[in-house]
């Protein structure tokens, strides 16, 4: 977890935890007590774009974010393979290493989430979907593609170094909003 000196501990004051699966080494949040609401982010995102949901949910209910191998704090192994699917078995695998169940998900963007739902609804209370894909994936080779990119260790040390993924989407997603530094 050395990349988490990257990352504002004033924006991100949160314990950082470590877990393998299958060679993976993937970092979770996992802060508060009570029912679990445990949220999965999007292709291209990590825990960090959850910072301010775990800060206020915390104190009521014990809130779970997993990075995906290859995104965030997390590093994929080298047989790690960037589909929805592959990410769906390490989301299980998450989920039963962890023992959690009554989740409520909350998937934004979440294929993986959603195909695990699908494979053990019982460990699901409730689902709140946001911005989530509804096409088959393997029918666009250009996903693929940009998730091979995106998700290498060139463009993880670019990104860690420049925070060029927040830039971009700021710059280039919202262009009629305008943010602080």
């Amino acid at each position: 977890m050395d990349s988490l000196k990257s990352f504002d501990k004033s924006l991100y004051p949160f314990q950082s935890r470590g877990i393998e699966i299958d060679g993976n080494k993937m970092h979770y949040v996992d802060e508060g007590v009570g029912q679990i609401i445990m949220f999965s982010h999007a292709v291209v995102g990590s825990s960090f774009m959850y910072r301010e949901f775990i800060k206020e949910l915390r104190a009521s209910y014990r809130v779970v974010i997993m990075d995906f191998p290859g995104f965030g704090l997390s590093q994929q192994s080298e047989e790690y393979e960037f589909t929805f699917v592959e990410q769906a078995k390490v989301f299980q695998q998450f989920i039963h290493r962890l023992q959690l169940s009554e989740i409520t998900l909350v998937g934004h963007d979440s294929p993986a989430g959603l195909l695990v739902a699908a494979w053990h609804p019982e460990l699901f209370k409730a689902l709140i979907l946001t911005d989530t894909q509804i096409f088959p994936s393997d029918e666009y080779e250009r996903i693929h593609k940009l998730l091979g990119m995106g998700c290498g260790s060139f463009f993880r040390s670019f990104n860690t170094a420049t925070n060029f993924l927040t830039w971009g989407t700021m710059r280039f997603g919202m262009p009629t909003k305008k943010f602080t530094k």
